[in-house]
């Protein structure tokens, strides 16, 4: 052999070192053990979905909650109202046996404004439980369409991760086969230059 053939054998053992060395950094880990940042992404927007679900169910609840408070206040105010009408009345009987017609007419207007308060209290509470029962519908209305959005989005980032797995799964595959053909024309470039 010549000067010229060591010299290349020498240059092709030396850049096969390099091919084998290259291959190994090119070796790809395992989804699973090294999460990507695009699950990482994506299990954060599922963990805000489940934050802002767990939110609006407490506040649902607590709507519920007061709903029935001030439906159980205003059944309170409406017996409350017709016990102070009977009172009124009985009142008004006694007065109209034991007093003059000028006080009963004083005692009547009394009556009348208070009445009349318990009147503009009742239908301020039917009106402010009224608000409260339509922002409850609201709550649930927007409850509901997260929960429906936080089921698409699951789905769509499973779909999303299978697809890469898939493609990290394929190139791993086609990294093998390189390293495997690159060792072939290693081997077989050695072999010639031995010959």
């Amino acid at each position: 052999t010549d000067s010229n053939t060591t010299s290349d054998s020498t240059n092709i053992s030396h850049r096969g070192g390099e091919i084998d060395h290259y291959a190994e950094k090119c070796q790809v880990t395992s989804p699973l053990l090294n999460p990507s940042p695009v699950n990482m992404t994506t299990e954060f927007a599922n963990q805000t979905l489940e934050s802002e679900n767990i939110s609006l169910k407490k506040t649902v609840a607590q709507f519920q909650k007061d709903f029935s408070k001030m439906e159980a206040h205003c059944v309170n105010l409406e017996l409350k109202y017709l016990n102070q009408a009977l009172k009124f009345e009985q009142h008004g009987q006694i007065l109209n046996e034991t007093s003059n017609k000028a006080k009963i007419k004083k005692e009547i207007k009394v009556l009348e404004t208070i009445n009349i308060k318990l009147e503009h209290n009742v239908a301020k509470l039917l009106a402010e439980n009224e608000n409260l029962h339509k922002e409850n519908e609201h709550l649930e209305e927007t409850y509901n369409d997260l929960y429906d959005s936080i089921k698409k989005t699951r789905v769509q980032t499973k779909d999303h991760n299978d697809s890469l797995i898939t493609q990290i799964n394929s190139k791993t595959v086609k990294n093998a086969n390189l390293k495997a053909q690159i060792q072939e024309k290693i081997f077989a470039n050695a072999a010639l230059k031995n010959e």
